[in-house]
């Protein structure tokens, strides 16, 4: 199972993704494939390495080229502002296969 990491300002937006992310995984019947989890991005350095993969919400996109040099063996993508801000569950779990490839 591929595990895919949410980094946001304060993880409580965040919070909110991981639900409907993992409500629409378990719709389309992929809840063995991939698991979503969420964090706060000053905490990166404590739940990055266990990570397939990041999504950066958009709020910390900033920090975007800093952590791909600290952690460069783990794929980093940025939501895009619609996707985050409408919970679009499906679209995120797309955006994270795609980046798992």
């Amino acid at each position: 199972m591929k595990k895919v990491l949410f980094l946001c300002a304060a993880g409580m937006s965040t919070a909110l993704l991981v639900n409907k992310t993992m409500e629409a995984l378990r719709k389309a019947g992929k809840e063995d494939e991939l698991t979503f989890s969420a964090s706060e991005v000053n905490n990166a350095d404590e739940v990055v390495p266990d990570a397939d993969c990041v999504l950066l919400a958009p709020q910390v996109r900033f920090k975007l080229k800093e952590l791909k040099k600290r952690f460069p063996d783990v794929k980093f993508d940025l939501i895009p502002p619609a996707v985050y801000g409408m919970c679009n569950g499906p679209a995120i779990i797309k955006q994270a296969e795609d980046l798992l490839k």
